[in-house]
């Protein structure tokens, strides 16, 4: 190891010594320099990079955002005396999502970029355009960045004009969100919650009540409380809530489990339940023993009497009326005896009071239907009837351990199949009528955009074509007029040069050999 090190050394030497001073002071320079850019770009690049989350704070609100982010093991900064709070840029979306659960949050406390991107000089119409864009847009990335489960979204807001005099009747603003959720993934509730309170917060005067959030297939996200269901709804609403919830659940159930096998785009379900609401309350009574079937001894009496003496024990009949005395048989004078045994034991027992509620609704009965992508087959052994009795197949547990159970009489396989209906169609394809957004297009419009599209291309290529037909005629007649030149009768006067110049060119046109050898014999003479 030494040796290597003293080889290294020695080349090291060689190579230093024979430097002038200049040299090394550069090259000493040079490493320093690099040095400390490494130093400086290690230390810029590992440095947490923190980002303003929310603003405008009060004490109240600062205090529970502080602790809640103490819980979660988020580290932050506080600035502007406390009313601002920093969280690490890789965070913002997450602790936005969080935090917008929690009822401390005010219209305005949650930091948009948009105000650090804004210039002077535009006006008020440009700002409001740029101001509404830069929010949908940021929007759209802290619901795609910040809930677990939703690939895309776009979000539409609108802000009413702003009244010069107060009034109460202001209008509010409205927000609309499509969201693109992953089929594997289902939104809890909290993540809705958190979707809809996140809206609300970041848009200036617009409650909870106006935004509306549907899924890629149309159907409404709605925002629950957690007090079970929305507020103000009447005993119907609340059991037709609970039916279409279920309805829905187990649609995109089952469209998920099926579009797996079968591609997302391939299948269709529709669910039917019939719901029974009516509660009952069942109060039961019950006594069981104790211990081997007896209890637990709580008190125990015994008596016992005996006698022993001369003559037999008196006997007769007792009188039965008010009147008749009762008499007795006269005994004989022989020894005798007698004896009586009696005991009385009370036992305790356990005594069960069960008060049983029903669960708020019970289904009754289900009936699904599904649409497959295939063409239909008559023939029990092609594709269409193969793949329709293995989704019959599919759906059959699960429609037997939902009413399988709570039906009064058992099912049988005829009646679980009456109970489901399997439809082979083949689906049409997208069209040009349905952009990429999968919003449809008005037929009158693609059609008549069509018809615009095609005057506008004959316009243009009638125009371009006449213009260079206009062209190619002036050109001709320009060619024309200069191979047809006026003739005039006079014979030019050439000087002996310049006849001498014509008779060389004309030798060197006609007979280019000859040519070349008169000016190699002029070059060899000269």
């Amino acid at each position: 190891m030494n040796d290597f090190l003293m080889k290294y050394k020695t080349r090291f030497l060689n190579f230093w010594q024979p430097l002038e001073k200049k040299r090394k002071i550069m090259l000493i320079s040079t490493a320093i320099l690099l040095l400390s850019s490494l130093t400086i770009y290690t230390i810029l690049a590992t440095r947490t990079q923190y980002e303003l989350a929310f603003r405008d704070l009060n004490e109240k609100q600062a205090g529970t955002i502080v602790k809640k982010l103490d819980e979660m093991g988020v580290p932050y900064q506080l600035s502007a005396g406390g009313t601002s709070i920093l969280v690490p840029e890789a965070q913002v979306s997450k602790v936005k999502v969080t935090l917008a659960q929690e009822d401390v949050l005010g219209s305005g406390n949650i930091y948009s970029k948009f105000w650090d991107n804004s210039s002077f000089g535009m006006t008020d119409s440009q700002f409001k355009v740029l101001e509404r864009g830069a929010i949908e847009q940021e929007l759209r990335d802290l619901i795609v960045n910040g809930i677990k489960g939703i690939k895309d979204a776009q979000v539409m807001i609108t802000v009413p004009e702003e009244k010069v005099f107060y009034s109460e009747d202001q209008d509010k603003s409205t927000a609309s969100v499509v969201v693109d959720v992953d089929p594997s993934e289902q939104l809890s509730p909290n993540q809705i919650k958190s979707m809809y309170k996140l809206i609300s917060l970041s848009v200036p005067n617009l409650p909870v009540e106006n935004i509306t959030v549907v899924d890629q297939y149309g159907e409404t996200l709605e925002y629950i409380t957690s007090d079970q269901g929305s507020i103000n709804l009447n005993s119907y609403d609340q059991q037709r809530q609970i039916q279409l919830k279920f309805q829905q659940d187990l649609k995109k159930d089952l469209e998920r489990m099926l579009g797996t096998v079968l591609g997302q785009d391939k299948v269709i379900v529709t669910v039917f339940a019939k719901m029974n609401f009516d509660q009952e309350k069942t109060v039961q009574n019950l006594k069981e023993p104790v211990i081997d079937g007896r209890g637990i001894e709580r008190s125990v009496e015994k008596i016992q009497d005996s006698f022993t003496g001369q003559g037999s024990t008196p006997g007769g009949i007792a009188g039965t009326g008010n009147t008749q005395v009762p008499t007795y048989q006269s005994g004989d004078s022989n020894a005798g005896s007698s004896e009586h045994l009696e005991e009385r034991i009370n036992y305790d027992v356990n005594e069960i009071t069960k008060e049983i509620v029903s669960s708020p609704y019970r289904l009754e009965d289900l009936s699904i239907n599904v649409v497959v992508d295939l063409k239909d087959d008559t023939d029990p052994n092609s594709q269409a009837a193969q793949t329709k009795q293995a989704i019959r197949d599919l759906i059959k547990p699960i429609v037997l351990a939902a009413i399988g159970n709570q039906s009064d009489n058992t099912l049988n396989q005829t009646a679980i199949d009456q109970k489901i209906a399997v439809v082979a169609h083949t689906f049409q394809s997208q069209s040009p009528l349905v952009n990429n957004n999968g919003g449809s297009m008005n037929p009158l419009l693609f059609y008549g955009t069509i018809g615009l599209s095609v005057l506008a291309i004959g316009g243009v290529s009638y125009t371009v074509v006449r213009r260079r037909r206009k062209k190619r005629e002036d050109k001709e007649e320009l060619v024309s007029t200069e191979v047809n030149p006026p003739e005039f009768d006079f014979t030019p006067v050439l000087t002996e040069e310049a006849a001498l110049l014509q008779e060389i060119q004309k030798l060197a046109k006609q007979k280019p050999e000859e040519f070349t050898k008169l000016v190699r014999a002029w070059l060899s003479k000269e």
